[in-house]
């Protein structure tokens, strides 16, 4: 007696994978991505907020009185050279990257704080001893892991047809 197994759906799934692949070779949705996490960065910032969404240090009194604030009022946007010029980049459908392009070395210092900062020759130099640290360049990982689902995952689940 001789018996006979159908497979089906090999079609199907061998369509879903192809993509599936084609789907991570594509560079959009790494764009998607770090184009979310600008989006955080400056609204987050604008708000007066790290990234953890803790409300950034008070500036000091003179500082604030400098720039015609409230010492509370605090955007990181003095003049927004840096705040504008954040980019969001993609170097392959893998590797994504948000920086700043102007003024770099004044985002480590308001990143990082610590103690006074020196330039390059010729270039500006902040005097004030030891600002404080208002970590606003930085993603926290829950919101980054929403950031994966929403823009890969989800979408590896809908070709998949489980969405």
């Amino acid at each position: 007696m001789e018996k006979s197994v159908v497979i089906s759906g090999v079609n199907a799934i061998t369509a879903s994978l192809r993509s599936i692949q084609e789907f991570l070779r594509d560079t959009q949705p790494m764009q998607n991505v770090v184009d979310d996490i600008k989006d955080l960065i400056t609204n987050k910032t604008a708000d007066g907020k790290d990234y953890m969404g803790k409300k950034f240090t008070r500036y000091s009194a003179s500082y604030a009185k400098k720039k015609g604030v409230g010492r509370g009022d605090v955007d990181l946007r003095a003049s927004g050279a840096m705040l504008n010029s954040i980019m969001a980049r993609v170097d392959s459908p893998k590797h994504g990257r948000v920086e700043v392009l102007n003024k770099p070395l004044i985002a480590q210092y308001h990143n990082q704080g610590g103690s006074k900062v020196r330039f390059l020759p010729g270039a500006k130099v902040i005097e004030g001893g030891q600002p404080p640290k208002r970590e606003f360049m930085n993603i926290s990982d829950s919101a980054l892991g929403k950031l994966v689902k929403k823009h890969f995952d989800d979408v590896i689940m809908k070709i998949l047809g489980r969405r």
